[in-house]
């Protein structure tokens, strides 16, 4: 997303057009899950590993985890 930033605040309150854009990370608000839904999936990935060792699902819900945690990171700086 491009948009203009605090950075070019100062330069549009001074009558300057900033030479280039300013590129804003945002994400999505990020939908909370409760100590018994995180406690239900951990349990269903389990099962799901015991029954098929090579099963995808796993690695789909940790690149999940990992999007989640860049996305905080982004919101709280």
């Amino acid at each position: 997303m491009i948009s203009i930033g605090a950075s070019c605040d100062f330069a549009l309150a001074m009558g300057k057009v900033p030479d280039v854009p300013v590129v804003i990370n945002r994400c999505p608000p990020l939908k909370g899950y409760g100590p018994e839904a995180t406690a239900k999936a951990a349990a269903e990935l389990r099962g799901l590993l015991a029954k098929d060792p090579a099963a995808v699902t796993p690695g789909l819900v940790r690149d999940y985890r990992v999007l989640r945690d860049q996305c905080r990171a982004i919101e709280t700086k």
